[in-house]
């Protein structure tokens, strides 16, 4: 499932975002870590009495004629700096201006996690299965289970909304790295310059939105971070919210294969969701969508993907990498199996008509996160990776030691950037303590809830209105409820954790946990805490959690303020390396040209050019480019229907009516990452083939350098698709509007 791990929804970023307002409404913060520095820009004399100023790095031994290649920072082509010409040299078309905005406005946003397209004039959306689970459990109605059962509205009426669904199409992009750049300073304190960057883009955002809101409400605008702050661009989207579900297969074919199978390939999934958008509560009436082509594609083909990646690190340093292998991704990992044990064990003494809380669905993007993260870690302890990574970064620092105008502007942007990973370093450990603190899928909710209330709070204390704080109190109120039983095993992990972080002598952690162990303090805390139930939450939120007298209190009154302080810290060293990795990007744009190198993934709209290529594995065999339905019934025939590659009972009796040897999965060389599931598979043309669900294990490390050996994009056929809704649901009013032909209905799903 390649959907953005985990995307980190929770009250960290909440903090982060009104980081400002609290040092204000503290008195200016002086417990922020303080990194020793010199200031950006006056430093000429010294940078030109001590050369080179950008210091020369080295390729692990063994590995030093390993050297950079031409697409290593990808092939995820912004729809502002497109390379057409490039695509119809090397593809023999010819894309233009027309064709860019036709792939433009058939590509949506699809939540806030993964995208979707639209395939026909009247607002049907194509996305993935593991995309629309958990909004097909929501419209299930009492005694359904439509997540196994599967569900095809065969009536318009039938057609079943999703509340707090939306998708999101581009209608607008501009440049506006002039207007966020000009209020910045050169010089002076890294937060003060994060804090007015954030201003002018919060700004730039609510003046541009007002205006586009005056002639359609459905539009509103996000400036996005390019090349990490080296550019910014304001994208206009129009936001549908009334979306319906159309069509879903059961989760045994949206998810054959369960999690041994993800990541792989030979794949055999069949990953497919339809929706259908309205608006004024009829069909949307589109111009453009993406047309079907029911002939799909050949080995070698060229095909496109247009989606929206969630986050790559191409274009960090190698030394914020190392830190990622060191650190950050091993103590997200061990976080992660932790709470995967709990979600399991849950899920082992409870069917799925008695998982009312989402555990489930929670638990396979948990295992799909550790799978995804656990690929990039291996990937980042590859030297050979890591020595192209080097020979690509040593460029960049030659061209500054080299250029009088670079060394002058950004000559100890390298320097100072090893000064803030040796700050990061000393204090690392402890950050395991805090690892996925606050967030509404992978923590206690009596921790999640608390630190909403103590933060909201004590700035209610320190004056803040409560109407500049509103946004604080909603992300409050959505956190849902956890079992009894995952709530108290998740809250004694976070107190193990830290305990293990700081040691048990520290202040706070003796405070917290006295004479008792963390296992102990959570039992009795879940028991008399009103915070594990969202409804009681209410009351004690706005008449004022410090002064509830509820159970969790003093132990938030402890946790709260050494979380904030790591915050801050955490936030100090944040600003200081998007600072330094913005002026490292200039660089990077100045000697290599904006025109050869696409920024970093961040969730906007990309399209990557690849072709229809099998690989070879690590033993020299052959992996082809396609799969079949054969194969898929072939490992039901292995493992047996008590097994993750088990199938539905209409599958096993159309067994003899499929066309088994119709192409199920198919893999192309395409630059993809999570965010990307749901991403139409075009054509030259722009006709869909396929639809992209996943990479495999080799794509993994692509986060960090793209490589196209053996690294491939998975997809749905085109071909797959329209054989299972023909001859297994019987889906023949959604056939007919994919592809204009008329089916007799053999299968059926309802």
């Amino acid at each position: 499932m390649l959907i953005s791990p985990l995307r980190s929804s929770s009250v960290v970023v909440i903090l982060a975002l009104f980081l400002g307002l609290w040092l204000a409404a503290c008195g200016g913060g002086s417990e922020v870590a303080r990194v020793t520095d010199r200031p950006d820009r006056d430093t000429t004399v010294r940078i030109a009495e001590e050369r080179p100023v950008a210091p020369a790095i080295e390729k692990p031994a063994g590995y030093e004629q390993v050297d950079a290649k031409r697409f290593d920072d990808g092939k995820m082509w912004t729809f502002s700096n497109p390379p057409l010409a490039y695509f119809n040299e090397t593809y023999d078309m010819t894309a233009d201006a027309a064709w860019l905005e036709q792939a433009r406005l058939g590509a949506l946003r699809f939540s806030d996690s993964c995208s979707a397209s639209l395939v026909s004039d009247r607002g049907l959306a194509m996305t993935n299965h593991h995309c629309a689970r958990d909004f097909i459990t929501k419209v299930s109605r009492r005694d359904e289970q439509l997540l196994e059962e599967g569900f095809y509205a065969s009536e318009p009426a039938d057609e079943r909304r999703v509340e707090g669904l939306y998708v999101e199409q581009v209608v607008g992009i501009e440049d506006v790295t002039a207007s966020v750049r000009g209020v910045l300073s050169e010089s002076g304190d890294d937060q003060a310059r994060a804090q007015a960057r954030r201003n002018r883009i919060q700004e730039i955002e609510s003046e541009r939105t007002r205006r586009v809101e005056a002639r359609d409400t459905t539009l509103r605008v996000e400036v996005a971070r390019m090349y990490s702050g080296a550019r910014y661009t304001a994208i206009t989207y129009r936001r549908l919210s009334d979306v319906r579900l159309v069509m879903a297969p059961e989760l045994q074919l949206g998810y054959f294969g369960g999690d041994t199978d993800n990541f792989t390939y030979p794949r055999y999934n069949l990953d497919m969701a339809f929706f259908r958008v309205y608006e004024n509560g009829q069909p949307l009436q589109n111009e453009a969508f993406f047309a079907w082509n029911t002939s799909g594609s050949q080995a070698g083909d060229p095909v496109f993907v247009v989606g929206n990646p969630g986050t790559t690190s191409r274009q960090k340093t190698v030394e914020q990498l190392e830190f990622m292998r060191d650190f950050t991704l091993p103590q997200q990992l061990n976080a992660l199996q932790r709470r995967a044990d709990v979600l399991e064990a849950y899920l082992e003494g409870h069917t799925a008509a008695e998982d009312t809380t989402n555990v489930r669905n929670i638990t396979f993007s948990v295992r799909n996160t550790l799978k995804s993260l656990n690929g990039q870690w291996e990937g980042l302890k590859d030297p050979a990776l890591m020595a192209r990574r080097i020979d690509r970064e040593q460029a960049l620092r030659e061209a500054v030691n080299t250029t009088d105008s670079l060394r002058q502007s950004y000559g100890d942007a390298f320097v100072r950037m090893t000064d803030t990973q040796r700050a990061r370093r000393s204090t690392a450990d402890r950050d395991a303590a805090f690892v996925f603190f606050g967030s509404n899928i992978l923590d206690s909710r009596v921790i999640t809830r608390g630190l909403y209330g103590y933060y909201y709070q004590t700035l209610r204390r320190q004056g803040v209105p409560p109407a500049e704080i509103a946004d604080l109190r909603e992300s409050a109120m959505d956190v849902s409820d956890w079992p009894d039983a995952v709530e108290e095993a998740f809250l004694a992990i976070r107190l193990d954790e830290l305990r293990e972080a700081f040691g048990p002598d520290h202040p706070t952690v003796r405070r917290v946990l006295a004479d008792t162990t963390p296992e102990d303090l959570a039992a009795s805390i879940v028991e008399r805490t009103a915070l594990t139930d969202s409804t009681q939450f209410v009351d004690i939120f706005d008449e004022g959690y410090l002064d509830s007298g509820d159970a969790s209190v003093s132990m938030m009154q402890a946790i709260g303020p050494l979380f904030i302080r790591h915050i801050q810290s955490s936030q100090s060293l944040t600003d200081r390396e998007d600072n330094l990795l913005a002026q490292i990007n200039r660089v990077r744009l100045a000697a290599l040209g904006r025109d050869t190198v696409p920024p970093d993934a961040n969730f906007t709209l990309r399209i990557a050019d690849g072709v229809v290529q099998g690989y070879a594995d690590d033993a020299g065999t052959a992996v082809p480019p396609y799969t079949t339905f054969a194969g898929m019934y072939a490992l039901y025939d292995q493992h047996g229907p008590d097994s993750d590659w088990a199938l539905p009972e209409r599958w096993v009796d159309a067994r003899d009516q499929l066309d088994q040897q119709v192409p199920l999965n198919l893999v192309t060389t395409n630059d993809i990452t999570g965010g990307n599931s749901g991403s139409p598979l075009l054509n030259r043309q722009l006709e869909v083939v396929g639809l992209i669900f996943d990479s495999n294990l080799e794509a993994l490390p692509n986060a960090f350098i793209y490589r196209d050996e053996q690294a491939r994009a998975v997809a749905v056929d085109v071909r797959a698709i329209r054989e299972a809704l023909v001859t297994v649901y019987g889906a023949d009013r959604l056939v007919r509007e994919l592809t204009g032909e008329a089916v007799v209905r053999t299968g059926s799903l309802k």
